[in-house]
């Protein structure tokens, strides 16, 4: 009979985060739970990624939840996870990141520091995502330069960014300079693709990156060398840097979002349609084949790939310090491995 307030917080947390992703299906609902036909539409999730104490738990409580749902006829789904992607841990000296431990990383020194995009970039290029990996601050360091690296490429080019829209499509390219560049940029679309969005390897998509941009950088310096004789072809190199910053987008995005403001898009880079990649054109036309005698390296052939074994084996011989190596002695066996190896046994 006295004064009292009631309390309606009763309930574990794992009683609510075990079956919150049916109320995300209809969120504006205000008088179920979760709408049975948002949930026939929506669920199950697509995807489910977590780090191995969250997978044990939240994921286990979450399926039995959904099962008894199921059972009784509240859902149509008796899963509500499609796929699993679980996560490795970070370890620091050895052991787990904890608050108890006092091993912990603190995000807003390295923010202050590097801003968002480095130490999100470093997290994922620092290992596979599914595998333990120890925690370094020296590391850090090279993706910082990384960044900056495509910073200065965008502030140096923006002219010619600025002139050539964007297009996910594919671009015309007539000299051996607008060539290297479609090249360059249709490889960097094929490997990013397969590795980050279809498999999850964030970090071999962004070595791939890295060569990337060690691959714009290279071609930038021949193009401004005095004896370059290469004929600029301005088209493709905004081609292959605009598609530099779409792929970079996913792990560095403020940084991203302003690079695409450079290069006179808009709206946001995350507007943008993902590049499409021609595996024709990722491929490289010459190749450098090695020329052995008797296991020994004595010259590099640059021949067009897909180079029949007649036409190799004239060439070979052709050149003048794999000739010398033979020196009339008769080749008892060629061992030919396409456009990767050729070794004389004489």
């Amino acid at each position: 009979g006295k004064p009292a307030r009631r309390e309606t917080d009763t309930m574990d947390t794992f009683m609510d985060s075990s079956w919150y992703f049916l109320q995300y299906c209809s969120p504006q609902s205000t008088t179920h739970a979760f709408e049975p036909a948002a949930t026939r539409h929506w669920m199950p999730v697509d995807q489910y990624i977590g780090g191995i104490v969250h997978a044990i738990l939240h994921l286990l409580y979450a399926r039995f939840f959904q099962k008894v749902l199921f059972d009784l006829k509240l859902v149509t789904q008796d899963e509500p996870f499609a796929a699993l992607f679980t996560q490795g841990v970070v370890t620091k000296g050895g052991q787990m990141m904890s608050k108890s431990k006092g091993n912990t990383v603190a995000a807003d020194e390295m923010v202050a520091r590097y801003g968002c995009d480095v130490p999100r970039a470093y997290t994922m290029f620092i290992a596979p995502p599914d595998k333990e990996v120890e925690w370094s601050d020296k590391g850090i360091e090279g993706i910082a330069r990384w960044l900056k690296r495509i910073d200065r490429l965008v502030r140096t080019e923006a002219e010619i960014l600025t002139q050539h829209p964007y297009s996910p499509g594919d671009c015309i390219a007539t000299t051996k300079e607008g060539k290297r560049h479609r090249q360059l940029a249709h490889r960097a679309v094929q490997k990013v693709t397969h590795d980050a969005a279809e498999h999850f390897h964030f970090n071999t998509a962004i070595s791939s990156l890295m060569e990337f941009t060690n691959g714009l950088e290279l071609f930038l310096k021949e193009l401004g060398a005095p004896d370059n004789e290469m004929e600029p072809e301005p088209a493709p190199r905004a081609f292959a840097l605009k598609r530099l910053i779409v792929l970079v987008a996913p792990f560095a995005p403020h940084l991203s979002e302003e690079w695409w403001s450079l290069a006179g898009e808009k709206p946001s880079v995350f507007e943008a349609a993902w590049p499409a990649s021609d595996p024709g054109a990722a491929t490289e036309a010459i190749v450098q084949i090695p020329i052995q005698v008797n296991g020994k390296h004595r010259a590099t052939l640059a021949l067009t790939r897909g180079t029949g074994e007649e036409a190799v084996k004239a060439a070979a011989l052709a050149d003048a310090t794999v000739a010398a190596a033979v020196a009339g002695k008769p080749v008892r066996k060629w061992i030919i491995i396409p456009d990767k190896l050729v070794n004389l046994v004489v």
